[in-house]
């Protein structure tokens, strides 16, 4: 082309220093048109939910797509924004309205404090604040507008049930999708699985059940192919009516690839497609040295230190739960950094503050323990740093979590309102002393390392890959076809009626046949009567011959 424009421009009666800066200036533009063509489709952006746990993670996919050239955006509140606790270094913030993590503070609040309360979680009131949240993003105008206006190539959607309904948003905009967290669920994406061997997140199952747990595992499973729990199955109708109609499974089974936060080394061993990916938690970065006060506190513990947090959302702590836990860390011979929201009773043995750079504590060498809530992100960086853990779980899917590191001798789990200060204890030093729990969790740290890596990198791969080559080719043809053909609902109903057509000929055949006998043996009797009555009248009149 420039040689085209250079001929063109030798034609004129221009100087030979004119020609010079006439072709200097078309090979500039040239040159800002080809790197424009390049910058334009290398951007990603990113939704995550709004809150702190889920933004930090993705907020680490972000940074890693920007080492593969693209630029990120990271969606989220500016309530959450304005914390600054993430490391948003060559990203994008993409802020938008706070109305968002008001319903998620509801809706983490409200389960935290009926586990407190020990109350049952009424389910639809949860499922309300959920689809409220979900309803607030979608339909928000101007964060539409905003992503709209990036053009992005790709839109990573976080993968919970509920935040499933993003899709109709980069449907609607024409987006390529895809899902990156720690949701497992084969029925959204159409991975076939037995439900012997796949247990449901609401329970402390591993993936040995009982006979009841197998049940219980099979009835919750089936619910959800037939129920639609955390989503409108005509989201597409509702929120982008002008689109040609999916139903919300049909739209996420076509995500470009899901990627999903889990592993046979923390968790236990899934079946995934081609387009669905176990890559370990994304969470996890490697540890940068500790800044003060934690520095000074970790350095100068001769025994080393125990890791507490109970996450971003259980800050404040009911005071008997707040006395018995501190009373057990000043019985303790080891030093304790603890997020909370509380004052420390002993500034020189236990540091307390409401935020804690929780995954370089767990990366320093002096930590022994990490006492947790078994939220996601904090099981895969005790994993990574290869920290043995005392699970307390809360709430929703900690319960689970708990139970799988504890079935993989990662450590012990404790319920917290019920156990005393002495068991609490005993359990802390169980940990720290018996060389078992570190050993195991240390040998899978290795492994997890080996297979993994950073979790992010890997994850930065495969969208990257799906972005430039697209997922399609990965992609199982159950994942176009409509949930009745994919579950055979269409070939069960046929057979079904074809043994119901041969049940009912066989039952007249048999009935006809029935009938015949019981005519033929009528008729026989009939013959066998008027035989035996004729043969008697015959000796009834020979004997009476003979007698008279």
């Amino acid at each position: 082309m420039f040689k085209f424009f250079s001929r063109k421009m030798s034609c004129l009666q221009v100087s030979p220093k004119s020609n010079n800066l006439m072709k200097g200036f078309l090979l500039y533009l040239l040159t800002a048109g080809y790197l424009q063509q390049a910058v334009v489709g290398k951007r990603v952006v990113v939704v995550p939910m709004p809150n702190l746990s889920h933004t930090r993670y993705l907020t680490n996919v972000a940074r890693a797509m920007t080492t593969y050239g693209y630029e990120a955006w990271v969606c989220m509140p500016a309530s959450v924004a304005a914390q600054g606790v993430f490391n948003t270094t060559g990203i994008h913030v993409l802020e938008y309205s706070s109305r968002d993590v008001d319903v998620v503070e509801d809706y983490m609040r409200y389960v935290r404090d009926a586990y407190w309360r020990d109350e049952r979680v009424d389910m639809e009131r949860m499922m309300a604040i959920l689809f409220e949240h979900m309803e607030t993003m979608v339909q928000d105008e101007n964060l539409e507008k905003s992503i709209r206006d990036i053009g992005p190539d790709l839109m990573i959607i976080d993968n919970l049930p509920h935040m499933r309904t993003i899709a109709v948003m980069a449907y609607k905009l024409d987006i390529p999708f895809a899902f990156v967290g720690p949701l497992y669920e084969p029925v959204a994406y159409r991975v076939p699985f037995s439900t012997a061997t796949f247990p449901s997140t609401l329970f402390p199952y591993t993936d040995a059940m009982t006979f009841p747990q197998r049940l219980i595992s099979f009835l919750i499973h089936s619910a959800t192919v037939v129920f639609e729990f955390f989503a409108h199955t005509d989201a597409v109708r509702r929120y982008a009516p002008e689109k040609p109609y999916l139903p919300i499974r049909e739209l996420t089974s076509r995500a470009e690839i899901v990627l999903i936060e889990s592993d046979p080394i923390l968790d236990y061993p899934k079946v995934a497609l081609p387009n669905v990916k176990l890559i370990g938690g994304t969470a996890v970065t490697q540890a940068v040295p500790l800044v003060e006060p934690f520095k000074s506190f970790v350095d100068t513990a001769e025994n080393g230190v125990v890791v507490v947090s109970f996450g971003s959302h259980i800050l404040d702590l009911p005071e008997p739960i707040y006395t018995k836990l501190a009373n057990v860390f000043l019985r303790l011979n080891l030093r304790v950094v603890w997020r909370v929201n509380m004052t420390s009773p002993d500034p020189d043995k236990i540091l307390t503050s409401s935020w804690i750079p929780q995954n370089d504590l767990l990366g320093h060498s002096k930590t022994k323990v990490f006492v947790t809530h078994c939220g996601q992100s904090s099981q895969y960086e005790a994993l990574f740093h290869g920290v043995a853990t005392l699970c307390i779980p809360i709430f929703l899917d900690q319960t689970y979590n708990a139970e799988r590191a504890r079935s993989k001798g990662y450590g012990l789990t404790v319920d917290l309102k019920k156990a005393t200060e002495d068991e609490i204890l005993a359990h802390i030093q169980e940990i720290h002393t018996n060389s078992t729990y570190t050993t195991n969790v240390r040998k899978a740290s290795k492994l997890f390392k080996l297979n993994y890596g950073l979790p992010m990198d890997k994850a930065a791969f495969w969208l990257d890959h799906v972005i430039k080559y697209g997922g399609s080719y990965m992609r199982s043809a159950g994942q176009y076809m409509p949930g009745y053909q994919f579950y055979c609902v269409d070939l069960l109903a046929f057979l079904a009626l074809i043994s119901s057509v041969l049940i009912l000929a066989l039952y007249y055949m048999l009935k006809t046949v029935l009938r015949s006998v019981c005519n033929l043996t009528s008729v026989v009797k009939t013959y066998m009567r008027y035989s035996l009555d004729f043969l008697l009248t015959i000796y009834y009149e020979e004997i009476k011959a003979q007698l008279y």
